[in-house]
């Protein structure tokens, strides 16, 4: 009987673990690669491998139940819409409870993927070794990387005021904010402005699903929010 191949897995988030234990289940020889030394990826507010987007307020915008993996529930005891601390602890112990943790290498970056000429993948980790495997799944996710509107906004280069994509958003450290315009295509950043920066009297200039309305378009690429801000 021929070996199975071996894998390479880029990213602990919600997406590597799920193919981890699929790996895992199957027997095919794997290595999960993170650059952190946690798994949880975008839900680790503070991540260490500086991509994640959280922030300190973050809840999830769909439902416990309809978030959790098929076959291992979230605690009841969390709430309908989990908050960020909760998501990374039920990542936590998915890994945990599947025996994973073994296989998940933390603070490990993968710098580049090449593909041979027979069709063998070559990772280059940070420390300058290369390591082979017959198949690549990259799971470092979609939120990593902040993408700004392509082409800008119209006027954006004439604003005088500060500009900050939704990427650097994590407190309410915007206590001098009088005015702001959110632009976006989504729809969890808008309600969590609304709702802190209604509570220290900020004045709401215009609704960040009015982006479209103002004929303003982000690329299907971009479609994280960008935030505007004028600063008093």
């Amino acid at each position: 009987m021929d070996p199975l191949p071996t894998a390479a897995i880029i990213g602990a988030g919600s997406s590597g673990i799920a193919a981890a234990k699929a790996l895992y289940e199957r027997g095919v020889p794997f290595a999960c690669f993170e650059a952190s030394d946690r798994v949880g990826g975008n839900w680790v507010f503070g991540n260490r491998n500086g991509m994640s987007a959280a922030y300190r307020q973050l809840h999830i915008n769909t439902s416990r139940d309809r978030m959790e993996y098929s076959d291992y529930p979230m605690p009841k005891s969390y709430p309908d819409y989990p908050h960020h601390s909760h998501v990374a602890e039920y990542f936590d112990a998915y890994v945990d409870h599947f025996g994973l943790r073994d296989a998940i290498r933390l603070q490990t970056r993968v710098q580049r993927a090449s593909r041979r000429a027979d069709g063998v993948w070559e990772l280059t980790l940070a420390d300058g070794s290369v390591e082979s495997f017959d198949a690549l799944l990259v799971a470092n996710g979609h939120h990593r990387d902040p993408r700004w509107p392509e082409p800008p906004f119209p006027g954006q280069d004439a604003f005088s005021g500060r500009q900050m994509h939704a990427h650097a958003y994590r407190d309410i450290v915007l206590a001098a904010m009088r005015r702001r315009y959110v632009a976006s295509e989504r729809h969890t950043i808008q309600v969590d402005f609304d709702e802190y920066l209604r509570a220290l009297g900020a004045e709401r200039r215009a609704g960040a699903r009015r982006a479209r309305e103002r004929g303003f378009r982000l690329p299907v690429a971009a479609r994280a929010a960008d935030a505007y801000d004028e600063m008093a």
